[in-house]
C-alpha cells in the first residue's frame, strides 16, 4: 500500500480509498464515519511500509508539499498525470460517480 485517503461517498464522509504499488486501488465505504475511522486507525497501527497518509491536511497543503505543479512546469510529468493527481488531491475518484474526475475540454476539440 502506498497511499490511503479519506473520501466521501454520496457526499457522506464514510469511505477510504487505498492505493497500491501495482497502481490498483480499492474504495471502501462504511456504514458511518465512526466505523471508517476505526478501520483507518487499525490500518495505521500496522505501520505499512511505503504508506503515505496526508491526514486532515488541506488539498492546498498537500499540493504544495508534493511539488506537483513544479514537476508539471518542468515537463517531468504529462498534462494527463498532472490533472489526475489534481483530481485525486481534490478528493475526486472514479469509484463514486458523484465525485468523478474533471478534465477541461478545449474549444478546438469540439
Amino acid at each position: 500500500m502506498t497511499q490511503i485517503q479519506l473520501k466521501r461517498f454520496l457526499l457522506r464522509r464514510t469511505a477510504i480509498e487505498l492505493f497500491l504499488k501495482d497502481s490498483t486501488n480499492y474504495f471502501l465505504n462504511f456504514a458511518n464515519g465512526t466505523e471508517r475511522n476505526q478501520v483507518l486507525r487499525a490500518i495505521l497501527q500496522q505501520r505499512p511500509r511505503h504508506l503515505r497518509y496526508t491526514g486532515e491536511k488541506t488539498p492546498g497543503d498537500v499540493l504544495r508539499k508534493s511539488k506537483l505543479t513544479e514537476k508539471w512546469q518542468k515537463r517531468q510529468i504529462s498534462n494527463f498525470d498532472y490533472l489526475m493527481a489534481l483530481n485525486t488531491i481534490a478528493g475526486r475518484t472514479y469509484n463514486d460517480l458523484t465525485q468523478y474526475p474533471v478534465f477541461p475540454w478545449g474549444m478546438n476539440e469540439i
